[in-house]
């Protein structure tokens, strides 16, 4: 990404995803809490819930699978 630019809705999407991800891979470490480790990732969930509600494009691994 050109940090001169501001980010495409893309990247957004893509970063909101990447976030959650990260924090639900890291819950397999012992020395995470579990506990606030749930707390943000519903924290995170709930902010590609709400950018997603408000029309925001998916994330790009989300483009893969098709829906019936």
């Amino acid at each position: 990404m050109n940090q001169d630019l501001p980010p495409t809705p893309q990247e957004q999407a893509d970063e909101k995803f990447d976030d959650l991800s990260e924090i639900l891979r890291d819950c397999r470490d012992p020395a995470v809490d579990p506990r606030q480790a749930l707390i943000r990732a519903d924290e995170a969930f709930a902010d590609l819930h709400a950018w997603i509600s408000r029309g925001g494009v998916l994330p790009q691994p989300w483009h893969r699978h098709a829906c019936p």
